[in-house]
Protein backbone atom coordinates (compact mmCIF):
# COMPACT_ATOMS: atom_id res chain seq x y z
CA UNK A 1 0.00 0.00 0.00
CA UNK A 2 2.90 2.12 -0.84
CA UNK A 3 2.56 5.56 -2.92
CA UNK A 4 4.58 8.09 -3.50
CA UNK A 5 3.25 12.33 -4.44
CA UNK A 6 5.92 13.62 -6.94
CA UNK A 7 5.86 17.66 -8.03
CA UNK A 8 7.60 18.22 -11.35
CA UNK A 9 9.73 21.18 -12.15
CA UNK A 10 7.24 21.80 -15.66
CA UNK A 11 3.99 20.38 -16.71
CA UNK A 12 3.68 17.15 -18.53
CA UNK A 13 1.77 17.30 -22.11
CA UNK A 14 -0.09 13.17 -22.05
CA UNK A 15 0.50 12.02 -24.98
CA UNK A 16 -0.34 8.06 -25.72
CA UNK A 17 2.52 6.90 -24.15
CA UNK A 18 2.32 9.34 -21.59
CA UNK A 19 -0.97 8.93 -19.34
CA UNK A 20 -2.15 9.06 -15.67
CA UNK A 21 -3.17 6.74 -13.59
CA UNK A 22 -6.58 5.83 -12.01
CA UNK A 23 -5.99 4.70 -8.55
CA UNK A 24 -8.88 2.81 -6.43
CA UNK A 25 -10.93 4.02 -3.89
CA UNK A 26 -10.04 3.00 -0.07
CA UNK A 27 -13.39 1.31 -0.14
CA UNK A 28 -12.32 -1.33 -3.09
CA UNK A 29 -12.48 -4.90 -2.13
CA UNK A 30 -10.92 -7.21 -5.14
CA UNK A 31 -10.92 -11.11 -4.38
CA UNK A 32 -8.13 -12.86 -3.91
CA UNK A 33 -5.85 -13.80 -6.07
CA UNK A 34 -7.00 -10.65 -8.28
CA UNK A 35 -4.64 -10.08 -11.23
CA UNK A 36 -3.14 -6.43 -11.67
CA UNK A 37 -0.79 -4.71 -13.21
CA UNK A 38 2.58 -2.45 -11.44
CA UNK A 39 4.62 -0.56 -14.33
CA UNK A 40 7.47 1.65 -13.09
CA UNK A 41 10.71 2.58 -14.46
CA UNK A 42 14.38 2.19 -12.97
CA UNK A 43 15.66 0.93 -10.06
CA UNK A 44 14.12 -2.87 -9.12
CA UNK A 45 15.94 -3.00 -6.22
CA UNK A 46 17.61 -0.17 -3.32
CA UNK A 47 20.38 -2.38 -2.15
CA UNK A 48 22.00 -1.66 -5.42
CA UNK A 49 23.33 1.40 -6.88
CA UNK A 50 23.41 0.26 -10.72
CA UNK A 51 19.95 0.37 -12.71
CA UNK A 52 18.77 -2.47 -14.61
CA UNK A 53 19.61 -2.71 -18.34
CA UNK A 54 16.13 -4.79 -18.77
CA UNK A 55 13.05 -3.86 -16.90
Amino acid sequence: KDSALVKLAQRVNFTKHIQPICLPSNCSDLPANTPFYATGWGKIDCRYLAFTAKL
